[in-house]
């Protein structure tokens, strides 16, 4: 009897691991970021921080209106580093916000910003976001598929040593 009991527990684990998983890759799609359901705000640069984390590299770019709260969340968005590079303190530039933060950016501890215009130069753009966006879903799936492969395994496994266990008690 105690020979079952780690493998059920195991399968039950594992079944609720691949649920869930199963869950986020099915209810988490890649945003598509159109002109329908992003704002454009005005925005007055106060400074742009270059933020490195592990490999990735984000920035947070401090404006007049909402210090610190605009945030580039990947460089690999930003399709004209040139230009980027230019930008300065002073600087009036447009930044596109997915619509659903507008509402709450007051209350939001960053807002990511999906596009970038200053001086008629695109720095960032909605298409530039959207590849990106469909990158991280890329890669989330990818190891979704490889926790519910590892799930199964186990799973198969357990019940395959439970079987056997009822057959050699049963002998």
């Amino acid at each position: 009897m105690k020979t079952k009991v780690l493998p059920i527990i195991l399968i039950v684990m594992f079944s609720l691991l691949f649920t869930v998983t199963l869950m986020i890759i099915v209810c988490l799609p890649a945003l598509e970021y159109t002109t329908d359901n992003t704002v454009i705000l005005s925005v007055t640069i106060v400074r742009i921080v270059k933020v490195k984390n592990h490999n990735d590299i984000s920035y947070i770019v401090y404006t007049e209106e909402y210090e610190d709260k605009l945030q580039i969340e990947n460089a690999e968005a930003i399709s004209n580093y040139a230009y980027f590079n230019t930008l300065k303190k002073g600087q009036t530039i447009e930044v596109a916000i997915p619509d659903f933060w507008f509402e709450v950016i007051d209350k939001a501890d960053a807002v990511l910003i999906v596009s970038l215009k200053a001086d008629g130069n695109n720095v960032i753009t909605l298409e530039s976001s959207n590849l990106q966006e469909r990158k991280t879903k890329g890669g989330i799936n990818a190891t979704g598929f490889v926790v519910m492969s590892i799930s199964i395994f186990i799973i198969v496994r357990c019940i395959m040593q439970i079987k056997r266990g009822a057959r050699e008690h049963i002998a």
